[in-house]
């Protein structure tokens, strides 16, 4: 069947041809949105493109992450992440800021922050109103609408009961974790939602690190462990704590459903997690990242259960994993993988090889991190979040890496070492860190933790946000971007895992939609692309998680385009 129908966007005529795979009468809708901007030097006067600067303090983001006086222990050190979505449904990307304070750390009371995007750049930021006992430290969050009312939920992990925050669609939340059965008393670090089984709702998966007792911690680490860090701040002295997998049950409610699943990683000590499709049947793999204990890869088998193929695929890796990030980096149609790690140990580029081999049963992968210009410049820093994106338009995927210590210095007990961040321009297929040259400077001495990225101005490029522990949020605002661009958000059904793929120029993209991933951080639905000197986009596809797709072509670019769910 062969739809065709002609749909005004930006006063230009667009074709749309319906595609599906299904039941019949499924279709297209392109809804129009307000075009930006694919030349913002104009916001320097004429002057030549800066890279990134960072919003000054009457932008509203005056955030801190706290833990609460000196850093004792592995505690203190760990948080915290960060969640970027159109919380209040106004069209325009907000904040959430995990285990934090508005203003200068004082006597406040340690809480979720929401910052709320008022539109060119100004933000009103306010505690969610749940606090944190002493003994609580918040974490990580992941971002998606659980309970598919039409708005974004927020679930937020936690050394404590984790919370599931469930949104009124105007960004007033309600904490309903215990009765929806996921309030986890473990110490949850990432967190990821998919629809791993198929029937229609998400799913949960809690990355949970270690089991943590002050009474533990040991006068010296064991000489085999022995790192230049306290053993209280030692990850290799404290057991792991087993990750859990929670099926969503479609009332509200959830079941831990790890065993059924053939889930095991009790021996893991997690930290980043990401549910994608690596290998291309249209399922949600898993892959979790696991601090000084062997990664995981678990291929879906579309059975409701995975297979364990974390050493046969590659990516059983036994050093010290922090965050994790997902892209298609080198175009050949296979997402690749891309960790963060302890300062010893390089970042690790995992490239897929299934289109390289012809196979992808199981699903392959080669480190390519040398090759690529990674790995000699990680050494030295410990990297946390991570996230990859065209952040200069010329069509390439580029890496955004932070970084910092995991213990305090001595002069700064409050505070872990601080960190460069890292930039890796994407030059032909080879990363070079510009970090310093486009902006990134604010991060020099910054224990960086979380990181995400959205088009937080709409105007078209990629924004980033970068948490720092016991420190402030810095919100940095794109001034490099210099090509053209399209963004693409699929709108009804199930977006969670949804692949968005473009033909332009002769060059064929794709992104694959996540809810959770980097280091305890969450990005919006919404895929993005680089564009370059192309001002025309041939096709747009969209592959949502349950098979259906939806096309469109000769879209024009510098705009964004909401494709509706095929019925």
């Amino acid at each position: 069947m062969l739809v065709m129908a002609a749909v005004t966007v930006g006063g230009l005529a667009t074709l749309l041809f319906f595609f599906f795979r299904g039941p019949p009468s499924v279709g297209l809708t392109l809804l129009p949105t307000t075009p930006g901007t694919a030349m913002p030097s104009d916001r320097q006067g004429g002057s030549a493109l800066v890279g990134f600067v960072a919003l000054a303090e009457d932008s509203g983001v005056d955030v801190h992450h706290t833990s609460r006086g000196a850093l004792a222990d592995i505690r203190h050190a760990t948080g915290a992440g960060v969640g970027l979505a159109d919380l209040n449904g106004d069209g325009l990307i907000d904040l959430f800021l995990v285990a934090s304070v508005v203003g200068p750390v004082g006597r406040q009371e340690v809480d979720d922050i929401i910052c709320l995007n008022r539109g060119d750049l100004r933000f009103d930021c306010r505690p969610i109103g749940r606090g944190y006992g002493m003994d609580e430290f918040g974490m990580g969050c992941a971002i998606a609408d659980y309970d598919a009312d039409g708005d974004p939920d927020v679930y937020v992990t936690a050394l404590g009961a984790n919370r599931l925050l469930r949104n009124d669609g105007e960004a007033r939340f309600v904490d309903v974790a215990a009765e929806a059965g996921v309030a986890d008393p473990s110490w949850g670090a990432g967190a990821a939602f998919a629809d791993y089984d198929g029937d229609g709702r998400l799913d949960l998966y809690v990355a949970n690190y270690l089991r943590f007792n002050v009474a533990d911690i040991p006068t010296q680490v064991a000489a085999a462990f022995d790192r230049d860090e306290p053993p209280a701040f030692s990850p290799y002295v404290f057991p792991p704590e087993a990750d859990v997998l929670f099926h969503n049950n479609g009332d509200g409610t959830f079941s831990d459903a790890t065993s059924a699943a053939g889930l095991s990683d009790s021996n893991g000590k997690g930290l980043g997690v990401a549910f994608a499709d690596l290998n291309t049947d249209g399922r949600a793999d898993l892959a979790v990242v696991n601090d000084v204990s062997p990664n995981a890869f678990w291929l879906n088998s579309g059975s409701g259960r995975f297979v364990d193929q974390s050493v046969i695929s590659g990516l059983a890796d036994p050093r010290s994993g922090m965050g994790i990030a997902v892209a298609d980096y080198d175009e050949d149609g296979a997402f690749d993988l891309f960790s963060t790690h302890w300062q010893d140990e390089s970042n690790v580029l995992y490239r897929n090889l299934s289109v390289t081999l012809g196979s992808a049963d199981p699903p392959l992968f080669e480190d390519v991190t040398q090759a690529a210009g990674l790995a000699a410049p990680s050494i030295g820093s410990t990297g946390w979040g991570t996230c990859w994106g065209d952040f200069d338009h010329d069509g390439d995927l580029d890496l955004l890496v932070v970084n910092g210590y995991t213990s305090p210095a001595p002069s700064k007990p409050q505070q872990c070492i601080g960190q460069a961040a890292m930039l890796f321009m994407n030059e032909r297929g080879r990363f070079t860190n510009r970090a310093a040259q486009h902006g990134l400077g604010p991060l020099s001495e910054a224990a960086g933790r979380g990181a995400a990225t959205a088009d937080l101005d709409d105007d078209g490029d990629l924004d980033l946000v970068v948490t720092t522990n016991n420190g402030p949020a810095f919100v940095f605002e794109n001034r490099m971007a210099a090509g053209h661009w399209l963004k693409v958000a699929p709108r009804g059904g199930q977006a969670v895992g949804a692949v968005v793929r473009i033909t332009s120029g002769g060059r064929r993209q794709q992104r694959i939609l996540l809810a959770g991933s980097s280091y305890l951080s969450s990005e919006p639905l919404v895929a993005h692309f680089g564009l370059g000197e192309t001002s025309t986009v041939e096709r747009v596809e969209v592959h949502w998680p349950d098979g259906r797709v939806a096309a469109l072509t000769n879209a024009r670019a510098d705009q964004m385009v909401e494709v509706a769910y095929p019925k």
